[in-house]
């Protein structure tokens, strides 16, 4: 009976109170907000968000609908349909933080559920042995970090290196560099391998008289027999110095003349802007700069390192725009949906120059770290229309970078790319497809 049917049947003051009371309680406990304040305040936020969904959905908006399903704090029922149905869009709800995402930006962890980007940075690594992404908790023969010996878990080093002190941090801005090195064992033992390369290069002491971890070794399921060298982030100096180890032989170990091994450089994003990330990869994969970066990366692509018309073809730049034009950080994540492209922007803080071909030459492992470290600046400096092979040559002559492109003009002369002195050959067309062939190959 309602309050208007209990007045007319000569109900007193007392008993249509009680029912007020009634009625109020029972909505109470049945949204769950245990008082009556608590019940007002979420039904004005149930009627705000109407009111903002509407609107959303009347201005054919996706992003400002998605935008408001998430703000109301709670996945809501049926709001998946509700969306698709508005916008023939397809959807899902991240099972860690219950927020409703794009169906293209989910992906599956530990090979079950669905998780958004930002929950993947947070608690979850990429496995390239297992080709998809597994919890920080994961542990496995190749993942168990608790091992005594000089050869690690998979991504077990991720919890113990980070930034070295170098001269490079007082520069503006100032950008660090990481590498990982593929090493297979022919002669030997890989422990006592390991052990030897960690004695000589794993502990760098800084200016500052303290001691830091510059590298340790971790298993890696892609290798036939051997290990993968991961070091901290740092600046080429402090790079230089450790990896000066490399100047000898390195008994027993091989890299170059493998068909396993790859050199992965990674370089800081935290600064970068979207417009900075598209240069670098349009940079790297335009077909006209593609002989120079063979000739630097020595090795063709593969299904770990692809290259992509990223020029003629726009439709990745324009997925990472549009789906994520409020989120810096997730458009730089979602430049490329492939992370087995020849640079690779989907790692939470860093660009990751996957095109490198293994090699236990100083020299050369410096040319790759001094590429990836000029690439940054070139592309951060120039103009779309000016991300050529001539200009790069160039911009590695200024100058203000001779000192940081020493080993990468080098390697460059031995190519017969440019002279080791800092100027250029000149006769640009000479750098063709057809010449590679005649190119030298240098480990």
């Amino acid at each position: 009976m309602n309050l208007i049917e209990m007045k007319s049947h000569g109900a007193s003051i007392t008993q249509i109170r009680y029912a007020i009371k009634n009625n109020l309680t029972i909505n109470i406990r049945y949204c769950r907000c245990g008082d009556l304040s608590n019940y007002i305040a979420h039904r004005n936020k149930c009627v705000g968000f109407g009111i903002r969904i509407a609107k959303a959905i009347e201005a054919n908006d996706a992003d400002k609908t998605l935008e408001a399903i998430n703000a109301f704090g709670v996945g809501i029922a049926l709001a998946d349909q509700l969306f698709e149905n508005a916008f023939g869009v397809n959807v899902c709800w991240c099972d860690h933080c219950r927020k409703l995402v794009y169906d293209e930006d989910c992906s599956s962890v530990d090979g079950d559920g669905s998780y958004c980007q930002n929950c993947l940075d947070r608690h979850y690594h990429w496995s390239d042995r297992e080709d998809r992404y597994v919890s920080d908790e994961y542990s496995d023969d190749y993942d168990d970090d608790s091992s005594d010996g000089a050869i690690g878990g998979y991504h077990s080093s991720k919890r113990r290196l980070s930034k070295i002190p170098s001269s490079f941090d007082s520069r503006k801005p100032a950008v660090y560099l990481g590498m990982e090195l593929e090493i297979e064992i022919r002669e030997g033992d890989r422990e006592e391998r390991a052990q030897y390369l960690l004695d000589n290069l794993s502990l760098h002491k800084a200016s500052n008289g303290q001691k830091y971890l510059y590298a340790l070794c971790e298993n890696d399921g892609s290798l036939n027999h051997g290990f993968e060298m991961v070091t901290g982030w740092t600046g080429l100096d402090v790079h230089e110095e450790k990896l000066s180890f490399f100047k000898e032989r390195f008994v027993g170990a091989r890299s170059h003349d493998t068909k396993t091994c790859g050199l992965h450089v990674h370089i800081s994003k935290a600064d970068m802007s979207v417009l900075h990330g598209t240069k670098i990869i349009e940079f790297i994969n335009d077909p006209a700069n593609r002989p120079l970066i063979k000739a630097i990366a020595r090795r063709d692509e593969s299904r770990w390192c692809a290259f992509k018309d990223k020029k003629n073809n726009q439709e990745w730049k324009k997925f990472a725009v549009k789906h994520f034009k409020n989120n810096k950080e997730h458009q730089l994540s979602n430049l490329n949906q492939d992370r087995y492209e020849a640079v690779n922007f989907q790692n939470p803080a860093t660009i990751e120059f996957r095109l490198f071909k293994g090699t236990l030459r100083f020299e050369t492992i410096m040319a790759c770290l001094q590429f990836a470290y000029a690439t940054y600046f070139f592309c951060k400096k120039s103009s779309k229309a000016k991300l050529t092979t001539e200009q790069f040559l160039e911009y590695l002559c200024q100058a203000e970078n001779l000192k940081d492109t020493k080993f990468l003009r080098e390697y460059l002369d031995q190519k017969g790319i440019m002279r080791a002195d800092g100027l250029t050959l000149g006769a640009f067309s000479l750098i063709s497809p057809d010449s590679l062939d005649n190119i030298r190959e240098v480990a």
